[in-house]
């Protein structure tokens, strides 16, 4: 059992080690496990609505479409709102995650079903959204400010911006919305070595999020000197939640959850 401190759980994807990724049944498995926060990814589609999906192209890796596996990878900015959710994504087998379940008749949901979700259904659980700058050719990037205007907006409407923050490894997108929501929790994604704290505090944010392996018990003190936090991605070995609980980290984003949280005893 892990300290009695125990670090806020992220639920990865919703739960990627047990359920499709970025999928409703994903998404209740981490609520219903108790988890503080579900992690999920933006792609924006061409007429700008924020969708529920990782990949910059719908790929063989998950997407089927009418019963036959996608033999193309297809820019997600270049398909419409009402095009991507006719992709479905929980009939692909992951072979990385073997105790993945696949379940027919997932399709990619748009950030409005997930927040209405949250808003009437997982009442208790917390958001922690990925606003994913990234495309493959020909399909141009979001423009930053556009973006933060779509996911603000969203949040706003279904009154869930005090249960939501928001990260990115891109961070005009993260200055944007503090333009727009200065008030929004945010936090800077990193997948190498940086001046994580120096990064941080310049785009506003007020929680570091690294590769684990890059997390020192002397930079969480530090950050926590600052008045930051450090999350960490993406954390399923249990000596690492064993070890960084230790060292006093603030979260941990897992795919995972329901098993960090019985690690945690609860």
């Amino acid at each position: 059992m892990l300290a009695a401190m125990n670090p806020e759980v992220h639920g990865h994807r919703g739960s990627r080690g047990t359920h499709p990724e970025n999928t409703m049944p994903a998404f209740q498995e981490a609520a219903d496990c108790g988890a503080e926060f579900l992690e999920l990814d933006l792609q924006l589609s061409a007429d700008n609505v924020p969708m529920v999906y990782h990949d910059p192209e719908i790929s063989p890796r998950l997407c089927q479409r009418n019963g036959r596996m996608v033999d193309e990878l297809i820019p997600v900015r270049t398909l419409t709102a009402t095009q991507i959710t006719s992709y479905e994504v929980g009939a692909t087998r992951q072979v990385k995650f073997p105790e993945q379940k696949t379940i027919p008749g997932c399709f990619i949901p748009s950030f409005d079903t997930v927040l209405q979700w949250a808003q009437k259904t997982a009442t208790k659980i917390q958001l922690n959204v990925e606003l994913k700058q990234e495309t493959i050719p020909p399909a141009p990037l979001p423009d930053p400010l556009v973006y933060a205007e779509r996911v603000v907006d969203a949040l706003r409407r279904h009154g869930m911006l005090d249960r939501a923050r928001i990260q990115s490894f891109d961070f005009a997108p993260l200055k944007a919305a503090r333009r727009i929501e200065p008030g929004l929790v945010m936090a800077c994604l990193f997948e190498e070595e940086r001046d994580f704290i120096g990064e941080t505090l310049a785009t506003g944010a007020t929680i570091i999020a690294p590769d684990f392996k890059m997390v020192t018990p002397e930079l969480i003190r530090e950050a926590h000197q600052r008045s930051l936090r450090v999350i960490p991605w993406t954390v399923n070995d249990p000596a690492w939640w064993t070890r960084l609980t230790e060292w006093g980290i603030d979260g941990i984003i897992t795919d995972y959850p329901r098993k960090l949280m019985a690690a945690q005893g609860r």
